[in-house]
């Protein structure tokens, strides 16, 4: 049964101060990795949104999506780098090995929940690189269509359409030919 990180209650978060009362690394990136649990959800749901809109062609929305989409990045992205620096103080690579190794020096109750986290985290990124690859050929598609649209309605379809001649290569429309080569 997995478990839902975002309610989970952590104990072990509230005692990783040093006796000068400074934050552990260990609760700082596990608080990040939370954090951008949840930045991970409302990033799937915008581009489930933003599938949608594509499909409606509701440019409207998918202005308004387009600048939350892009906070949400910027906060992964900032997430990402104090990530980085945390775990470089700590003498790890920020990558996934060295999250792995980083993980591997805790203690096991933490080192089963970050594990976890980190697992979840990675999926749901995952998830939404499809999910924007997906959104990204509707976009495409769309614009093809548009494009196609645009050049009949200019009239200048006939200029760009391609036919075949007699040994088999394209040319376009407009280029002379002899009737006899017709």
């Amino acid at each position: 049964m997995p478990v839902n990180l975002l309610t989970t209650s952590l104990p072990w978060r509230l005692s990783s101060t040093n006796s000068d009362g400074e934050v552990m690394p260990q609760r700082t990136i596990l608080d990040l990795c939370l954090h951008d649990s949840k930045t991970v959800t409302a990033l799937h749901n915008l581009l489930t949104q933003e599938r949608k809109a594509l499909e409606e062609r509701d440019a409207e929305s998918l202005e308004s999506l387009l600048g939350s989409k892009n906070s949400l990045i910027n906060l992964l992205n900032e997430s990402a780098s104090k990530r980085t620096q945390l775990l470089a103080e700590q003498g790890f690579e920020h990558n996934r090995e060295g999250m792995k190794r980083y993980i591997a020096t805790l203690s096991p109750e933490q080192s089963e929940e970050l594990s976890e986290l980190w697992s979840e985290l990675e999926e749901g990124l995952e998830s939404c690189k499809e999910l924007n690859l997906v959104n990204a050929k509707v976009l495409q598609h769309t614009r093809t269509a548009v494009d196609r649209l645009l050049t009949i309605y200019r009239g200048s379809a006939a200029k760009s359409v391609s036919l075949y001649g007699e040994d088999g290569s394209a040319t376009r429309a407009n280029e002379h030919r002899s009737i006899t080569k017709a």
